[in-house]
């Protein structure tokens, strides 16, 4: 079984360098890594975090996406 590396949401804060109330906020919006809960703890994949990361990858200014708090 593949090992899975999660992180705490304040872990996955520092990991983008975003704060925790921005990750917060997305997951309220539906926006932002997807991310696990088991019960009121929430956590996020390694996996998921890269999947964001590629998804926001740009290659110049002039383009669309990306996600603002």
């Amino acid at each position: 079984m593949k090992e899975i590396t999660l992180y705490s949401p304040d872990d996955a804060a520092k990991l983008l360098g975003m704060s925790k109330q921005t990750l917060a906020a997305w997951r309220m919006r539906g926006d932002g890594p997807k991310f696990l809960k088991f019960g009121n703890r929430i956590r996020y994949s390694h996996d998921k975090i890269e999947e964001f990361l590629e998804q926001h990858t740009q290659t110049h200014t002039g383009q669309s996406g990306g996600q603002s708090a």
